[in-house]
């Protein structure tokens, strides 16, 4: 269980949530509020045109946005060098929105990891949670800084003092397996539980294994099903292999082999070559009535999951 680090496209998808946010926040009249109404409406080169003046004389807002429709494509050809340009500008003038933004361009776009640091502690600095909790993403996996787990700890513990979800979770890894404080199943489990409470994906399935395996925790076979239907609900791999095992044998839940199916065929969707395994030997002991209704279960909850 590895602490977590946002996978995909998550560049984009953090880019997304602070414009949400700051969208919400200017309050400012004028040309900006003008080319955010443009912005809002979806008239993204009108905006382009009232913002780029403005930034052109300094605007941190202005600068800010631009950067953000160059890395995302919106309204331009997505350009991570243009968005850099925008960002860096901003960035300059202190604005720590900016500043992880761009760290966040030179890490996911370019590998630039030592760059990408430098401009997280300088948002970091300003109490910036996402890019306190990369800081110590990057110190986990000794990616532009050498591997410093006690660092690591350290920076998740500041953005989970903001609340941030996977914040919580990393600690929660940390303690689990002695990186960087010693191993400790309590803490373990209290910071896994405030991220699973969340809904944290992750955190549920690491839950989950720890009532099953009784760390830090009574064996509770109930409540690791449980948790493992959180996570597996949400299209966690791990825990749709699980749960299809503790289906298939009958631990924590009853023994059903319809919902074992779909577990496994879900989770070998998923490219899971164990789930083919597993499916393979359960369905030989399956009437064609159970097949067809797991195979329908399959359908219905592929669409949940969309």
């Amino acid at each position: 269980m590895s602490a977590m680090k946002i996978s995909g496209n998550y560049a984009i998808l953090l880019f997304t949530l602070i414009m949400c946010v700051l969208s919400c926040a200017i309050a400012t009249a004028g040309p900006f509020e003008d080319g955010l109404s443009l912005y809002k409406k979806g008239d993204y080169l009108a905006a382009q045109r009232v913002w780029r003046p403005l930034a052109d004389r300094g605007n941190i807002d202005a600068q800010y946005y631009l950067g953000f429709m160059y890395a995302s494509g919106q309204g331009v050809i997505q350009n991570y060098d243009v968005a850099a340009k925008w960002f860096e500008k901003a960035a300059r003038q202190g604005d720590a929105e900016a500043q992880y933004n761009l760290g966040m361009v030179h890490e996911d776009a370019w590998g630039d990891y030592a760059t990408a640091v430098k401009w997280y502690a300088k948002a970091a600095k300003q109490g910036y949670a996402s890019a306190q909790y990369y800081l110590g993403i990057l110190h986990e996996e000794g990616k532009g800084v050498p591997q410093d787990y006690v660092a690591s700890m350290q920076y998740y513990r500041l953005a989970a003092d903001q609340g941030h979800v996977e914040a919580h979770h990393n600690i929660g890894v940390l303690y689990l397996n002695g990186l960087g404080v010693p191993a400790d199943f309590v803490e373990a489990e209290k910071w896994t539980r405030i991220a699973a409470a969340q809904g944290h994906a992750p955190a549920q399935h690491n839950l989950g294994l720890m009532y099953f395996n009784g760390n830090g925790l009574d064996k509770d076979q109930r409540q690791a099903a449980h948790w493992y239907s959180q996570a597996a609900a949400q299209g966690h791999l791990e825990s749709q292999i699980n749960l299809g095992i503790l289906y298939t044998k009958g631990l924590g839940v009853s023994k059903d082999s319809v919902h074992a199916y779909m577990w496994f065929k879900l989770a070998s969707q998923q490219g899971a070559a164990d789930a083919n395994r597993y499916l393979g030997l359960i369905s030989r002991n399956m009437s064609k009535t159970q097949l067809i209704e797991a195979k329908d279960r399959v359908k219905r909850r592929n669409s949940k999951l969309k």
